[in-house]
């Protein structure tokens, strides 16, 4: 996933960069129209200032932007572990039959979390978990992906995951983990997944 951001992130500053070459362009005819005297020297220089006075307010921007994107991601990732927690404590006081949770993460960020039994059923119902707090200025908590289809796309699923409640020494065997995972997930469920 990663890679798809890495080289959307180059596609998205490509695209930008011939904009701003294109707009730039574009200001420099501007300047020659209206300064049909100067000498192609004098318009590169008033260019050069035009660009950087440009690119240090694209700065500020950025280092506003990226600061407010950082305390907004850390603010959703904090939401998300809280979220996560209680839900898991939910299904295991109220479901005593699961010994594990199921976790499908999908690309919205939302989860689809389901207890687990020993048999690999599911122990209680699918809780879907938003992955998103509540919009501050709305008061509304949504997910538009989520709304179009449930939740319930799996090409969607972008993590899944076993949750095993308790310390080491009460978790099931690592063979009855494995064969609850490959029940829940299907045969392609390895050790290095529990």
């Amino acid at each position: 996933m990663d890679q798809k951001n890495d080289m959307k992130d180059r596609q998205e500053a490509k695209k930008r960069t011939i904009e701003l070459v294109d707009r730039w362009h574009k200001q420099a005819e501007k300047i020659k129209k209206k300064h049909p005297s100067w000498s192609e020297e004098k318009v590169q220089n008033k260019m050069k200032k035009i660009i950087r006075r440009q690119v240090q307010q694209d700065i500020r921007i950025k280092d506003f932007s990226v600061k407010e994107m950082f305390e907004k991601r850390k603010k959703i990732l904090v939401y998300r572990q809280e979220a996560l927690d209680k839900t898991l404590n939910y299904i295991f006081s109220k479901n005593p039959d699961a010994i594990g949770a199921a976790i499908f993460e999908l690309d919205c960020g939302c989860m689809r979390i389901c207890g687990v039994a020993k048999t690999g059923e599911p122990a209680g119902d699918m809780i879907m978990v938003l992955g998103n707090p509540k919009n501050e200025k709305t008061g509304i908590q949504e997910c538009e992906k989520c709304n179009l289809d449930g939740g319930a796309d799996p090409d969607r699923c972008v993590n899944k995951a076993m949750v095993w409640p308790g310390a080491e020494s009460e978790m099931p065997s690592k063979d009855v983990r494995l064969a609850i995972g490959k029940k829940v997930f299907g045969e392609k469920y390895s050790i290095n997944d529990i």
